[in-house]
């Protein structure tokens, strides 16, 4: 016995419902924690998905991917700066290590390389929190870093 008034439909497909929010961008940005290339690997992800987001018609996605790539180059930047100074001090204070005549060398050479390392571990702390908070908050609103240096503009 069957019921005429009700209809067997086709199975339908499931509804897709996407979330908009630029959590994907901050997300692929601990990519940077990949030893040795993790850096390397960030900049292009986060430039590829900057590219791909310029097409979104949602303010809030397109700025969540622009503000993770300023900050993965950023970060590039300051590492490469912090190696810098590191290289550049660190050379004469191991040269002047090895001189007699200058006392309390060792103090000296323990202190900036204390500041030198700490600083280091301070950035890539500050690093993750960033892509933490990133990550959680980009949902609702554009997560702007402090230390981001906006290389890319909208």
């Amino acid at each position: 016995m069957t019921d005429e008034n009700h209809a067997v439909l086709p199975p339908q497909p499931p509804i897709e419902y996407t979330s908009i929010s630029g959590r994907r961008y901050w997300a692929l940005l601990f990519l940077m924690y990949i030893p040795y290339f993790g850096v390397i690997v960030a900049i292009i992800v986060a430039i590829v998905q900057r590219l791909s987001a310029m097409h979104v018609h949602h303010p809030i996605v397109r700025e969540n991917a622009r503000w993770a790539a300023n900050w993965a180059i950023s970060y590039a930047f300051y590492l490469i700066a912090l190696i810098a100074i590191f290289l550049a001090v660190a050379a004469p204070l191991n040269a002047l290590r090895y001189q007699e005549d200058y006392p309390g060398g060792e103090a000296l050479n323990f202190s900036v390389w204390l500041i030198l390392v700490g600083s280091f571990i301070a950035l890539v702390i500050y690093c993750l929190v960033t892509i933490i908070r990133g990550t959680v908050v980009s949902e609702r609103v554009v997560h702007r870093p402090a230390l981001a240096i906006p290389f890319l503009r909208a």
